[in-house]
């Protein structure tokens, strides 16, 4: 098998097992109790990691739980990978027999209509950051609904087998790819000005459906909404609009946004160096790439980012860890500095924290109390005075060439995030203003290139794709059955 990933060792705790009391978190284990105050560490003086919240739910690292007598059988690793004609998923366990696993494996071929699901037996599972993955168009999930793992798979029309192995115990899910039906090619037109299309669209394995939204200038208006560390879905985030799509990166575990998400002129999330951003504003729709070198202004005296990368780096997210034992961190509140020391330190409500390497003395020299502000300057500077924002990437066209350059945005060829075959999504324009909202359901991200070629598009930018590409129109997810949760959106809105 090919393009293997992993996922992280972070485990969630079951009700019975863990609970929170104000600030601490409790472990019960048969007659045995531990607790772990944040700032204080293990009240019994254990020198083990720290458990996490995550939604509400408490995860810990595997090193903590044979310490602290949690025994209970686990869910060690997930990896997957995939050809070009077939997907494999490989749970790997801990302390549970291969007999539990019995009820679930099948030795000969069965068929699905495009979703699987297995009840998984009562485990320890994974956090949500790892539990999840996409290939070939295929996505699959390990999510717990009450105290039991279900183990599920949507995508296209396909095969499977299931079998389970010894020494470690593992189940192993083989997904083989059918021939793709003839696609049929549909247009709705949804109100005036308004048009949904389906159709085939060539990719890297052949012909993949595509949903497009077609929306003409003065048909309703795109708005970004979404917040940082709050995970909702696309219909969560799209209450009230007519139609959405996904929007930004973002970290898995934390849903923090990754790079610039501006929503009603505020900023919300500081820019990546150079990635792709959209944009709606007065001057109509923008796509391009983004540079932002911030300025820091303190007791008066404006320091200058001359320099991309500059020696400074700034987090405004609040809450959000910034800096490293390695790195300096400035945290700043109310106009204020409240800190100068190494990290990493947390960003304060109703401020921002800057992290810089030792040897920027200006800023070593910083004392609390000094007066401080932040200054962006955006190139393209028309992304500075817009509304809405989000970035994204990587570019796919400008000025109706293709501009596919991943490298100039951070991005590494040979990644699945870019070369893997799955559902991509992308927004686009064309030259008289009509914005293009596109789901694929089976494409590599370069294969956008061609088909917002095809669409005229005169700019186009990839969004966050796999199983965060979902396209939403009159309150109906249109190109999968179940959503994920994410941070950002694209929402249009129409007049009554």
């Amino acid at each position: 098998m090919a393009s293997w990933g992993r996922v992280q060792e972070l485990h969630r705790l079951p009700d019975g097992v863990a609970r929170v009391e104000g600030e601490a978190i409790i472990l019960m284990v048969g007659e045995r109790r531990a607790a772990y105050l944040p700032g204080v560490g293990w009240l019994s003086g254990a020198a083990l990691p720290a458990p996490q919240l995550l939604n509400g739910e408490v995860y810990l690292e595997r090193a903590a739980l044979g310490p602290l007598g949690i025994d209970l059988p686990w869910l060690r690793e997930v990896r997957s990978g995939a050809t070009e004609e077939a997907v494999r998923v490989v749970l790997e366990f801990e302390g549970l027999s291969r007999e539990s696993l019995a009820p679930l494996t099948t030795d000969t071929l069965s068929q699905t209509g495009g979703r699987l699901q297995l009840a998984l037996p009562e485990i320890l599972t994974l956090t949500p950051a790892g539990a999840s993955g996409s290939h070939l168009g295929f996505q699959w999930s390990i999510e717990e609904r009450g105290q039991r793992p279900y183990f599920e798979l949507t995508g296209p029309s396909t095969h499977f087998r299931i079998f389970d192995l010894a020494e470690p115990t593992r189940l192993v899910i083989d997904i083989f790819l059918q021939p793709p039906e003839p696609f049929r090619q549909t247009t709705e037109e949804l109100r005036q000005g308004i048009r949904y299309r389906t159709f085939p669209a060539e990719s890297g394995r052949g012909p993949s459906r595509v949903h497009l939204l077609e929306v003409a200038p003065g048909a309703g208006n795109f708005l970004v909404v979404g917040e940082s560390g709050v995970p909702r879905t696309l219909s969560e985030l799209a209450v009230g609009a007519f139609a959405a799509i996904n929007g930004g990166y973002f970290d898995p575990g934390s849903f923090d946004v990754i790079g610039q998400l501006r929503v009603d002129y505020g900023l919300i999330s500081s820019p990546s160096a150079n990635r792709a951003a959209v944009a709606f504003g007065e001057e109509g729709p923008l796509i391009a790439r983004v540079g932002a070198l911030a300025d820091i202004r303190i007791d008066g005296r404006l320091h200058r980012a001359e320099r991309s990368p500059p020696l400074w780096s700034v987090a405004i997210v609040p809450g959000q860890l910034a800096g490293s034992p390695r790195l300096g961190v400035i945290t700043v509140k109310a106009g204020r500095v409240t800190a100068n020391r190494v990290g990493p330190l947390p960003v304060p409500e109703n401020g921002f924290a800057v992290v810089y390497a030792p040897e920027v003395r200006e800023l070593a020299l910083v004392d609390a109390g000094a007066r401080a502000g932040l200054e962006f300057r955006f190139d393209p500077p028309s992304f500075g005075r817009v509304r809405y924002a989000l970035e994204a990437g990587p570019l796919l066209l400008k000025t109706g060439l293709p501009a596919f350059a991943p490298e100039e945005e951070g991005f590494r060829r040979g990644t699945r995030i870019l070369d893997g075959l799955t559902q991509q999504s992308g927004i686009g324009y064309r030259a008289d203003g009509t914005i293009l909202l596109v789901v694929a359901e089976a494409m590599r991200a370069e294969d956008l290139v061609s088909l917002f070629t095809e669409l005229g598009a005169e700019a186009a930018m990839r969004l966050d794709s796999g199983s965060s590409a979902t396209l939403l129109i009159d309150g109906r997810v249109v190109n999968r059955d179940r959503e994920r949760k994410i941070a950002s959106a694209i929402v249009l809105v129409v007049p009554d």
